[in-house]
């Protein structure tokens, strides 16, 4: 028995030389972000669940990590600049340095836009192709509340993700969780 002990604990640590060996000559395939995020991870999707398209603005859900984010967006009107939502669809996310919001998300890519950033909004006219999230719905309005907290909050759990954001339409989304 304490021979088959022998060669077995012989077999591993020759295993265990090889794998060293081949990790050290392998070239580092991650980046680091600034937020000391690595990139080369597994990428996660995030859903934007819109359940509301309304003339006066669109309502989406974001559930990540057992919180509940709102959105608001303008109203589709087919994808024109500064006056409608994004088109649903699968986008890159990335950090861009707002002169106006400073260090915010940007959703990469967005057929015929530029500059769509994820931050603080409460109403639809607060933004100009832009998703502005919330804590919660306002009763009475299309428009969501506590936009500053929660855009500090989904930073804070995001900001060492790398991710993507899937648009699409889910019109029971709200009543979900």
């Amino acid at each position: 028995m304490a021979r088959v002990t022998t060669v077995v604990l012989k077999i591993a640590k020759s295993l265990a030389t090889i794998t060293t060996r081949f990790l050290a000559r392998r070239k580092p395939e991650k980046s680091v972000t600034m937020f000391g995020h690595i990139r080369g991870a597994a990428v996660i999707d995030i859903d934007l669940k819109r359940f509301a398209y309304h003339p006066k603005g669109t309502l989406g859900v974001i559930d990540y990590s057992g919180e509940r984010f709102y959105t608001i967006e303008r109203p589709w009107k087919d994808n024109a600049v500064s006056v409608s939502c994004i088109p649903e669809n699968v986008y890159e996310m990335s950090w861009r340095e707002s002169p106006r919001f400073g260090a915010t998300w940007h959703v990469q890519d967005v057929q015929n836009r530029t500059y769509i950033l994820i931050h603080a909004a409460n109403y639809a006219t607060d933004v100009e192709g832009c998703i502005g999230l919330g804590m919660g719905l306002m009763g009475d309005r299309v428009a969501v509340s506590n936009s500053r907290a929660a855009v500090l909050k989904f930073e804070k759990m995001t900001r060492d993700v790398e991710w993507r954001l899937n648009i699409l339409t889910a019109p029971f989304a709200a009543l979900q969780r």
